[in-house]
């Protein structure tokens, strides 16, 4: 992992204890990085981070080092091995706690308490702590204690009823679309929390749920569904509202052009075009 981290932008100072794993908790404390503060990953010593043994691999060699996938999502930030189920682990964990700003996590709900750090624990410790639980479905309902991964969140949101051809079934959008939807919305949540303990001096506990983040996306399919009784038909690569929009088949099977023009205002008009074929 990078060991380098900044010391400038506008999170210079702050610190944060990330016990998050996998991509959607990770890609939080990554903005958090990239806005400048110290971000250090509590990595389970008993389950290791999945995304430490997805390639691609440096040089084509497998490690739990070695994955650029991993890499990828954990830029500049420390890390630390503990057994979370011991006194000793949690003891380190309270202890990089108390010299911190924010605690991320993302477990599934109840998760983190009963690994006896949860918030109530850790305010104990910084009472001025902001934490984020992100987890799947939130810490409260039917679905609060269910693991949860984004190609799950997204047909469930809803999304995946927006996507597709006309007359086709529904479709899943191309990617985890959750959990890098999920991360962006926890780093803001986050942001939000720093600037009213900066106010106040009160830290923070949020409950944020990855599924709800990816309706929020869906706001104008929720509406029309909520106010008129229909939903916005599957329309494959248009766009309601720009046009020419689409990929187009030219001459030969895997020849394709992709325009996508935003107005035809001569002051700001603004086209994509790309031409995409099979090597020969």
């Amino acid at each position: 992992m990078p060991t380098g981290r900044q010391v400038d932008g506008p999170l210079a100072g702050v610190r944060v204890a990330d016990f998050s794993w996998v991509w959607a908790g990770p890609f939080c404390s990554m903005q958090l990085a990239h806005l400048g503060a110290e971000v250090i990953r509590m990595e389970s010593m008993r389950r290791v981070d999945v995304l430490r043994f997805l390639p691609p691999f440096a040089d084509g060699q497998a490690g739990p080092n070695r994955s650029g996938y991993f890499n990828q999502y954990n830029q500049g930030k420390r890390s630390v091995s503990l057994d979370l189920t011991t006194d000793e682990g949690k003891e380190i964990a309270k202890r990089v706690v108390a010299v911190s700003d924010v605690a991320v996590e993302n477990f599934a709900g109840g998760v983190i308490d009963r690994l006896g750090l949860g918030y109530d624990v850790l305010s104990e410790v910084k009472p001025d702590i902001v934490m984020i639980s992100m987890s799947g479905y939130g810490l409260n309902g039917p679905d609060s204690s269910f693991v949860s991964y984004g190609p799950a969140q997204v047909p469930l949101a809803g999304m995946s009823s927006l996507t597709g051809y006309a007359g086709w079934q529904p479709m899943h959008v191309g990617m985890s679309y959750g959990d890098p939807n999920a991360g962006r919305h926890a780093a803001f949540a986050v942001l939000a929390a720093l600037f009213y303990r900066k106010r106040t001096g009160e830290g923070q506990y949020i409950d944020m749920s990855q599924w709800e983040s990816s309706m929020a996306v869906i706001g104008e399919g929720i509406m029309d569904y909520t106010m008129n009784g229909t939903q916005p038909p599957r329309d494959g690569n248009r766009d309601p509202f720009m046009a020419p929009h689409g990929i187009f088949q030219c001459q030969g099977e895997d020849v394709w052009l992709s325009i996508a023009c935003a107005t035809d205002s001569t002051k700001t008009r603004h086209a994509f075009v790309s031409i995409t074929a099979s090597p020969t």
